[in-house]
């Protein structure tokens, strides 16, 4: 049978259908966050290698709003020091590829736009209360994925390690991480996004669809990010991630694994010189075939069982 032909339409969709999946590849299983950290390196370059802007000096508590505004918003895109820029980048790579699967890309840009907005907002009330440098990384990204790893990721070693009797979980390894990137400059706005995060999680914020823009961008990604995994929240009110997978899986009819046919019993033929030495003895020819068969021809097991049946 010859298979229909494809027509030309169709085979170029599939064409480019191809080509797009394999040119978004890179971006397979946690696509923002891949993009927030080529963002973060980028404008590393752009700031401290390539010198191709400066926006340090906006920082005076007479600066108009405008300029204040913008001083808040851009110092979060990038870390000023090396040493800050490869330790953080491995910590928000780590976790917010962990927590965008766990969540999903569109609702962990909600995330992170959501607490970075907080925080902002925080910041403006308290511009001329709280005195101090402005801080230059994605801090309040960091605090917020350390509210998540302490209020949701299990202890999975209780015992991990032990300093003078006092035992430690292995998550401690990762709060001093946290620490030694946070504890310089960055411990403010980490703990302002802590606090945005926990209030995203009390109130859960859901996505807006203004003018189909969640359905858009779920379209979107969904070609290119993980299906989300399933986290049970260990906390009151925690985060509903949840997802459709889980409601799926929930309703679903149980797995009935196929019983195997019980095996056919094996039909031993009677031996014929087995047959004609019992005959001879005198047993009759009928229980000598059917005793060589439940012995398996042992002529010896034949013979006691047909002298056992006279007596």
């Amino acid at each position: 049978m010859v298979p229909p032909a494809v027509p030309p339409a169709a085979a170029a969709r599939s064409h480019h259908a191809a080509a797009a999946a394999s040119n978004f590849k890179m971006f397979d299983g946690a696509p923002v966050t891949k993009l927030l950290l080529a963002q973060v390196l980028l404008l590393y370059l752009m700031r401290n290698v390539w010198h191709l802007y400066d926006y340090y000096d906006n920082d005076e508590p007479t600066a108009s709003i405008a300029t204040i505004l913008f001083r808040l918003m851009v110092c979060k895109l990038t870390f000023s020091a090396p040493g800050s820029l490869l330790l953080g980048g491995i910590l928000l790579g780590t976790f917010g590829r962990r927590y965008e699967r766990e969540l999903g890309s569109v609702r962990f840009i909600w995330l992170c736009f959501v607490c970075n907005a907080l925080v902002i907002l925080f910041e403006l009330l308290t511009f001329n209360v709280i005195p101090g440098k402005r801080y230059d990384g994605p801090f309040p990204l960091l605090g917020t994925c350390l509210w998540l790893y302490y209020c949701y990721a299990p202890r999975l070693y209780p015992s991990f390690f032990s300093i003078l009797g006092l035992e430690a979980s292995e998550k401690s390894i990762f709060y001093s991480l946290f620490g030694l990137v946070l504890f310089k400059e960055g411990l403010q706005p980490a703990i302002l996004g802590m606090m945005a995060c926990c209030l995203f999680c009390k109130l859960q914020l859901q996505f807006p669809n203004v003018m189909g823009l969640a359905s858009h961008l779920t379209l979107l990604l969904q070609k290119v990010q993980a299906p989300p995994r399933v986290l049970i929240s260990t906390a009151a009110n925690g985060l509903n991630v949840l997802n459709h997978h889980a409601a799926a899986a929930a309703n679903a009819r149980p797995m009935v694994r196929p019983v195997a046919a019980p095996p056919r019993p094996v039909v031993v033929e009677a031996n014929p010189a087995a047959i004609e030495q019992l005959v001879m003895m005198g047993f009759d020819q009928d229980q000598v075939v059917r005793t060589l068969q439940a012995t398996n021809n042992n002529v010896e097991r034949a013979a006691d069982q047909l002298l056992s049946q006279l007596s």
